[in-house]
């Protein structure tokens, strides 16, 4: 795992999120690579989950980022569930798109199933966080 430091306006809202919260964070988590351990179809392009936050697990509390060497797989094992965390400044079509899209492939690329979709953002819209309600997404605002 390596050090992470926050660089942008949706790292500081990561950053607030973790304050508030703690445990585990790990940033840019690739997905849809066919070099990946899904095994994506060619022609798949890598793309990256802006966070996962493991729920309970005995690594220290931290916000880390994978190593090239590492996995995400090194640690689901180490817990039961996590959270799928998408970021933006404001709650758009696009991300509830990103998010929806990032369980569906984190499901498939690393068989795991208990995933809990967030969307961190600073600003709403009351139409789109009804369908968040909807889809069962949690929206954190900071």
């Amino acid at each position: 795992m390596l050090e992470w430091t926050a660089k942008t306006p949706e790292d500081l809202l990561l950053q607030k999120y973790w304050d508030e919260h703690k445990g585990v964070i790990f940033v840019e988590v690739p997905i849809g690579s066919p070099y990946g351990v899904g095994k994506w179809p060619k022609g798949s392009k890598r793309r990256r989950i802006d966070a996962i936050r493991i729920t309970s697990s005995s690594i220290p509390d931290g916000i880390y980022k994978l190593s090239n060497n590492e996995n995400m797989l090194d640690y689901l094992s180490l817990t039961g569930s996590i959270e799928l965390i998408e970021i933006k400044q404001k709650l758009s079509r696009y991300i509830i798109g990103q998010v929806i899209a990032g369980v569906d492939m984190f499901e498939y690329e690393y068989s795991f199933e208990n995933i809990i979709p967030k969307i961190i953002c600073t600003e709403g819209d009351p139409a789109l966080e009804w369908v968040c309600d909807k889809r069962e997404i949690s929206v954190a605002y900071h």
